[in-house]
């Protein structure tokens, strides 16, 4: 085996428990409804400035940063997060007017 394919096994054997990772972070209740539905909604990290962590896309990171970057996030079902930004919107709306 080379060099190469080993990075290729490590790397996606690092996926995989990343994503095994977020999926147990991600199985708590709704912090907005308590909601813990987890086969009819999916469950998004809110950070409190209301933007959402993109942790899926960092599945490389180290797990030790992936828990830090998940604790300073909410965690809130879809239908939650969707009723956020809209309200979030809806007032932005107001202001500018």
């Amino acid at each position: 085996m080379s060099i190469r394919e080993a990075n290729a096994k490590k790397a996606a054997r690092r996926r995989f428990e990343a994503r095994d990772l977020l999926e147990r972070l991600k199985s708590g209740p709704c912090q907005d409804c308590g909601s813990e539905k987890l086969l009819t909604c999916q469950k998004d990290l809110l950070r409190p400035d209301g933007s959402m962590a993109q942790l899926s896309r960092r599945l490389l990171m180290s797990q030790s940063r992936i828990i830090r970057e998940a604790s300073a996030c909410l965690l809130v079902c879809a239908n939650c997060s969707r009723l956020r930004i809209w309200k979030a919107q809806r007032a932005k709306r107001a202001g500018q007017t």
